[in-house]
């Protein structure tokens, strides 16, 4: 803004430029304001068309803004031709008049040349908004998003320690991380900031996507322009893009200029280009054109201007010319970004999705990157992240089907498939060779294979009679079969298809019996030594939802480890507590119910850890049912101290009367301050009706009277108390006694 005001004062007029939404206009409003207040008897004026200028009565001094003078997304001509008949009659009144234009930088970069041929642009460079010399920095977009912010009631959640994080829960409050918005702050955004912003704020879909929807829209308005390049049927701009992006790199202008043949080749490539009329000098006009906008210049060096550029001639050019883009491009763009049709793209993944006729191209692509070096190809191609996709997975295997030199190398591709986690391709395979004998089985692999929940392959092994029969050699020195191994292995890494799968085949093969013993029976390590720590798995994974739901998993090892019912009760107490502590709250209401009777479990300390872990409300009153269902009451002293922690910590007055009206209570029990029941309700500001409930019991008085580790009884620990003592000396003048409260209350 400085540099700006003092530009205007010098020169009479100043140019301000930038991307869409940048804040142009509100930039040049604010500075016509202050220049207004440097200069009262000035006039301001608008103009939004060049015949309002002939209208105007030069009798006063003015300050004029003409915003988007020659057009906004699209260069207007007629508009400039209308203007440019003025802009002289606009110089010759600079004495009195002062004037504001504002352009987006992808129309000054069209007209540049046209309009630094008037005194009125060319007298000093444009402030560019979007540029590095004037772009708001880091500290002022992150002052912006906060703004933004509260206008439009989100919520920041400001990193703490985990010990002090209380999170609100409420699913109608908009709330956004400070770690996000930090990222946002740091972005290099191509499109105007304020602009994004309000776009952002507007809607809460935008606002959950986070820093990615920044990202997209800077990617969306790059790809416009590069698509628009084409539409205009600029081939030579276009294919100078292209040359940059299958380079990949860096160059001087004279580089570009001996890169002439492979531009002309790109040229005629992707449109009816007649090679012999691409020359040097027309090269050179592209670049021009396309400098500050596609590409950037700094010490001679020419390159893409940004990441998002080169995805955007990436994109741009797999969309339009699909097979000339797979036939050009190298290994990298290969693999970061190009993948078939049926593959499932994840959140945030920038992707080209080729059609489905092109799966067979693409699988040819695969192999023939590496050229000749076809054994890397074979111990690496299965890293690429489309052979998720069952067409091209199929389409690749028709192709290594045909090559002998595939064989050898099936186990370690099979081996890396499974490492990479491409369940799909390393089953396929095995099914498509199984039958030639050159896959061998390896235990080694199945260990990778449970570890990583490749359900397919894990299948196609335990299908195969050999390999079955290896699962089901007895370990002697651990007392179970080795398919428990795997077992365990698998609820290690919460690989629960694989559990299940391995749970399936144990019970056909019925292999809990050996010769009619149990196997925990057997010598040796249990099953049972493992239990705490094949439970912690099982909860640690458990999600209430099908795909991790690991209760199936519960019964089955209830099944397989408890044949009495006091090792039932045992298990079931055990998977209680450990879902209890671990807060897996819909398996503790489910084997809380199992447990019988409740007298097992230890009722003080775990209602006390309730009221503690503030979210376990639902097993409170679960514990509270069964206790009634069971006629089970708790002795009287227990259940007081139990009320009194309950009121301090929850302050809840229907869970206190809740353990009030199932069980007896000692009233005359207190808690370290000496405080009694009545204390802590009255110290928790419950209603009337509950402290006149307790008054009316015997031990009502009592209470009433008993004094606190503080000398205070109950009804002076009111937060009134102090307030209607001070209120009664006020308006009676009479010395206050705690007569007059009893009196009162």
């Amino acid at each position: 803004m400085k540099h700006s005001l003092k530009q205007l004062e010098e020169y009479k007029t100043i140019c301000v430029v930038g991307n869409a939404g940048s804040g142009k206009t509100r930039f040049c409003l604010e500075l016509m304001s202050q220049f207004q207040k440097k200069h009262p008897d000035l006039i301001a004026l608008i103009l939004t068309d060049s015949n309002e200028w002939r209208k105007l009565e030069f009798n006063q001094k003015t300050i004029i803004f003409i915003d988007d003078v020659i057009g906004r997304s699209n260069l207007d001509n007629d508009a400039f031709n209308s203007w440019r008949r003025v802009f002289d009659l606009m110089s010759c009144r600079l004495g009195s008049v002062y004037i504001i234009f504002a352009l987006r930088n992808c129309i000054w970069q069209l007209k540049k040349h046209d309009l630094i041929e008037y005194s009125l642009f060319s007298l000093n460079d444009p402030v560019d908004l979007s540029g590095s010399e004037f772009a708001m920095t880091s500290e002022e977009k992150l002052k912006m998003l906060k703004t933004f912010c509260i206008k439009y009631g989100v919520k920041i959640d400001y990193p703490l320690p985990l010990e002090k994080v209380s999170r609100s829960t409420d699913s109608d409050v908009k709330r956004i991380n400070f770690e996000t918005l930090n990222t946002i702050a740091n972005m290099e955004l191509r499109k105007g900031f304020p602009y994004q912003c309000v776009m952002f704020f507007s809607r809460a879909n935008y606002i959950r996507e986070e820093s990615n929807f920044f990202y997209k829209q800077c990617f969306y308005h790059e790809k416009e322009q590069v698509d628009d390049i084409l539409r205009r049927e600029k081939y030579l701009h276009y294919a100078v893009l292209i040359f940059f992006f299958l380079k990949g790199q860096c160059f001087t202008r004279d580089e570009i200029l001996q890169s002439q043949p492979e531009i002309s080749i790109i040229a005629g490539m992707i449109g009816d280009v007649n090679p012999k009329k691409i020359i040097n000098l027309k090269i050179k006009d592209c670049i021009s054109d396309m400098q500050d906008t596609l590409l950037s210049v700094s010490d001679n060096i020419l390159k893409l201007r940004h990441m998002v550029t080169f995805e955007a001639v990436l994109m741009s050019f797999g969309e339009n010319f699909p097979e000339e883009f797979l036939n050009s491009i190298n290994k990298t763009v290969l693999f970061a970004y190009v993948r078939s049709n049926g593959y499932v793209a994840e959140k945030q993944e920038v992707i080209l999705r080729l059609s489905e006729k092109m799966t067979g191209s693409l699988a040819k692509k695969l192999i023939h990157v590496y050229g000749s070096q076809i054994e890397q190809a074979y111990t690496e191609v299965y890293k690429h992240p489309t052979f998720h996709d069952e067409k091209l997975v199929t389409a690749f295997l028709e192709i290594v089907a045909a090559d002998d030199r595939f064989r050898l190398f099936i186990n370690s591709f099979v081996a890396g498939a499974c490492e990479n986690k491409k369940d799909i391709l390393a089953s396929e395979t095995i099914k498509r060779f199984l039958n030639l004998k050159f896959y061998r089985f390896d235990a080694e692999v199945f260990q990778i294979v449970v570890s990583n929940d490749l359900i397919c392959t894990c299948e196609v092994y335990i299908n195969n009679e050999q390999f079955r029969n290896f699962l089901f050699e007895f370990l002697e020195s651990k007392g179970f079969c080795r398919v428990w191994e795997f077992f365990l292995k698998a609820c290690q890494s919460g690989s629960l298809q694989c559990v299940k799968a391995l749970m399936k085949i144990s019970d056909q093969e019925n292999d809990l019996e050996t010769d009619g013993d149990p196997v925990t029976q057997k010598q040796g390590f249990s099953l049972k030594d493992h239990i705490d720590l094949m439970l912690n798995w099982a909860l640690d994974h458990h999600r209430p939802s099908p795909e991790n739901d690991w209760n199936e998993v519960l019964v089955r090892l209830d099944e397989t480890l408890c044949s009495t019912n006091t090792e039932k009760q045992e298990f079931y107490k055990v998977v209680f507590f450990q879902s209890f502590y671990m807060c897996k709250l819909d398996i503790t209401l489910k084997y809380l119910e199992k447990i019988y009777p409740v007298a097992v479990i230890p009722i003080k300390k775990t209602m006390i850890d309730i009221f503690v872990k503030g979210n376990l409300d639902k097993v409170f009153y679960a514990l509270c049912s069964k206790m009634r269902r069971e006629n089970f009451q708790l002795r009287s002293k227990t259940a007081a101290e139990i009320c009194i922690f309950c009121v301090s910590r929850k302050k809840n007055e229907n869970m206190f009367l809740t353990i009030l009206t199932q069980n007896k209570c000692d009233f005359k029990t207190r808690d370290g301050d000496s405080n009694t029941i009545l204390h802590v309700c009255e110290l928790s500001g419950f209603s009337n009706s509950v402290l006149l409930e307790l008054l009316k019991r015997p031990e009502g008085p009592f209470m009433f009277l008993s004094e606190n580790g503080h000398g205070r009884t109950p009804v002076q620990c009111r937060e009134s108390y102090e307030k209607i003592k001070k209120l009664w000396v006020k308006r009676t003048c009479v010395k206050w006694s705690d007569d007059n409260f009893i009196h009162w209350y």
